[in-house]
């Protein structure tokens, strides 16, 4: 019998360690930021991926988000940050794909000169149609190290809890490891990244039990047209994923294997406001038939960062 991550007292736990500390005096930083963007979007293949359902199809949808963060130094080395985010996709013909997420994060770090060590608590609600379908929950200690002026390091454990509202089949605790390199070309205003992951998940039903791997490449670059500041992101990466029981519609164990591209500009038009282009591209690749497509998005947004 698997033994439950205890989540609830893991979040408490942050919590407490949070409130234990002194009181962040008037004078201390304390630092708040956000953004509100809106926009349109093209999808190629509308479908949730976690449900293993697709329509074959494209659509047209309206995008908004909002996100709020914060920052404060509860002393000399402990750093606490909170943050919201709200992203709703609602489609122009599919509305019934139509996906809402809310997302709520604690983290705190604490500076040991040589090294970085803390601790991240993610909590994800999502709604598809209106209605409830995911509840999603992740904590992650983690390590960080700058190595000179160019190379930043991160190692990560991560636990997970999925569950799914409309299907218990699919609820699944899940641990894995993460590593980061960081290479800074020119400061934090052009560099590359390279993430690392190995995970595994335990599903109420075999059929959904999986190891997997993955990895991705990032390019970020800062730069300025017509005396406006932009930001240029190009990505890919590759995941795998080997089920554990035999799926009966393939009378074989799930096999999968995911690529992707990424590409975005954000380009300032006045203040604080900015116009952001992206696209994205995944070729899935499984012996599942409702798992194998292949998919193109498109958005186009206007933010406003304050």
């Amino acid at each position: 019998m698997k033994r439950p991550i205890p989540y609830r007292r893991i979040g408490a736990l942050c919590l407490l360690t949070a409130l234990a500390q002194p009181a962040i005096a008037q004078d201390d930083p304390v630092t708040f930021s956000g953004s509100v963007s809106a926009g349109i979007g093209s999808d190629s293949n509308v479908g949730i991926p976690e449900l293993d359902q697709t329509t074959g199809e494209g659509d047209l949808s309206y995008l908004f988000s909002l996100e709020g963060n914060v920052e404060a130094d509860a002393s000399e080395r402990l750093t606490l940050r909170a943050g919201y985010e709200l992203a709703h996709t609602s489609y122009q013909d599919f509305y019934q794909f139509s996906l809402q997420t809310h997302r709520g994060s604690l983290e705190a770090v604490y500076d040991f000169d040589v090294v970085e060590v803390g601790v991240l608590y993610n909590y994800v609600h999502a709604r598809l149609d209106s209605e409830g379908y995911l509840n999603y929950q992740q904590i992650s200690p983690y390590v960080t190290h700058l190595a000179g002026d160019r190379v930043f390091l991160r190692g990560a454990l991560e636990f997970t809890d999925k569950d799914f509202q409309t299907d218990d089949a699919r609820d699944a605790e899940g641990q894995g490891l993460r590593g980061d390199v960081y290479y800074f070309i020119d400061g934090a205003s052009q560099y590359v990244s390279l993430t690392g992951r190995v995970r595994e998940e335990d599903a109420n039903s075999d059929l959904f039990d999986f190891t997997g791997m993955s990895v991705d490449a990032r390019y970020n670059q800062d730069f300025t047209v017509l005396d406006r500041s932009a930001e240029l992101r190009i990505g890919g990466g590759y995941e795998s994923r080997e089920y554990d029981g035999v799926d009966p519609l393939i009378s074989d164990a799930r096999s999968d294997d995911i690529l992707s591209a990424q590409t975005g500009l954000e380009f300032e038009l006045a203040g604080p406001l900015a116009l952001d282009v992206d696209y994205s591209y995944r070729d899935r690749q499984s012996n599942l038939p409702s798992a194998d497509y292949d998919e193109h998005v498109a958005e186009l947004r206007l933010r406003a960062s304050f």
